[in-house]
């Protein structure tokens, strides 16, 4: 047995499709894409004498907590745009 569609039923609303994509790339990219950089960084690092530290925040390692969190969002500009219109 198949689905049957009437011609009647009520066409679904695109705003809920919308916003669910939105939220869903909004959460990828601010939870999903600093753990995936994080993640990377270890897995690329070659030199185990360097603290962890270093090896996570790199360069921002002596900025406040605010520089360091900014550390790890790197090409977010790109991330923003490929998951726009990935969805």
């Amino acid at each position: 047995m198949g689905i049957i569609q009437h011609s009647d039923a009520p066409s679904t609303a695109i705003l809920p499709k919308v916003m669910g994509a939105a939220s869903a790339a909004c959460v990828e990219i601010g939870i999903f894409h600093p753990v995936d950089t994080v993640a990377k960084r270890l897995m690329s690092n070659t030199d185990n004498t360097r603290p962890i530290r270093e090896v996570i925040f790199r360069n921002a390692v002596d900025l406040p907590a605010l520089g360091k969190a900014r550390s790890l969002f790197p090409g977010l500009q790109f991330a923003v745009y490929y998951k726009g219109f990935q969805r």
